[in-house]
């Protein structure tokens, strides 16, 4: 009974939404058959750069969408999509991934929806992406050629960094024999896939100034800081209400807590000052 009181509380105090927020970042009309893949080779690929101001959000990304603006052809390409945190801000004109890969995760494996002669093609990712800041990296690899009617895909040019690379296997038509692999060459270039990311779970507050505290959630690790009073004790709690972690009697303007495992789920944290303030945050971690 205590657990549910509390459950209650929390769900009460936090304002939990089922909305979903949606982010589109690329505003450019303009189309090509060059990315997210190019379907007039056997083998593609395409690496873009999108800018944490631009995704301006931390949560847990649950679909990812891209605008196809023209294209009679109905077949689904087949592609695997990957996506990663990165602190690059522009690409090399020419390179390799190659140990770079390694920190992608895969977040889709199946059919490109190509469902439509136009719109947001959206499909919902088989493993949810928590992300956390910096910037993000996407990655997509195709390996489906399309004789006619290709699907075109609008782009935004990007200005003084060129932000998307693409690979091909060198063979136009579709009897290309070159798979995309980490060690094959990208070349830069300035059109970058116009993208619509929607976060499933509550993004990230990444600050809470209430009475000089900050709360700042980042890869395996939650930082809190005081600006005015030295703090005293730090709880987190689960949205059932169970306490996850506590620590008292701490007597210091920053705390750390690295012991808890980063399952992208929402967490409150409450955090008592030594002047006896109380301040509650919510995050996704």
């Amino acid at each position: 009974m205590k657990i549910k009181l509390l459950s209650a509380i929390l769900l009460s105090s936090i304002g939990i939404a089922s909305a979903q927020t949606v982010v589109t970042i690329g505003t450019g009309t303009s189309s090509g058959t060059s990315s997210p893949i190019a379907t007039f080779y056997n083998s593609s690929a395409t690496e873009s750069i999108y800018t944490s101001d631009e995704v301006g959000l931390r949560g847990t990304i649950t679909n990812l969408a891209f605008n196809k603006a023209s294209g009679s052809s109905s077949v689904e390409p087949f592609v695997q999509i990957y996506l990663k945190s990165t602190s690059q801000s522009a690409l090399s004109e020419r390179y390799t991934i190659g140990g770079g890969f390694a920190d992608y995760v895969l977040v889709y494996e199946g059919d490109l929806p190509n469902n439509d002669t136009a719109g947001w093609m959206e499909l919902a990712l088989q493993n949810s992406y928590n992300f956390t800041g910096q910037n993000l990296s996407l990655l997509v690899i195709g390996s489906t050629c399309i004789e006619q009617g290709r699907p075109q895909f609008r782009f935004t040019t990007t200005s003084g960094n060129k932000m998307c690379a693409g690979y091909t296997d060198g063979r136009i038509g579709c009897d290309g024999d070159n798979p995309w692999t980490q060690d094959a060459t990208m070349a830069a270039i300035w059109e970058r896939p116009n993208i619509k990311l929607t976060f499933g779970t509550l993004a990230n507050e990444t600050f809470s100034k209430n009475n000089g505290i900050v709360v700042f959630p980042s890869i395996g690790n939650i930082k809190i800081t005081s600006a005015t009073a030295n703090l005293n004790v730090v709880e987190v709690y689960d949205l059932q209400g169970r306490q996850l972690f506590v620590s008292k009697n701490i007597s210091a303007n920053e705390f750390n807590i690295a012991t808890l495992p980063q399952t992208g789920s929402v967490l409150l944290i409450k955090v008592t000052d030594n002047e006896g303030r109380l301040t509650s945050k919510k995050i996704v971690y």
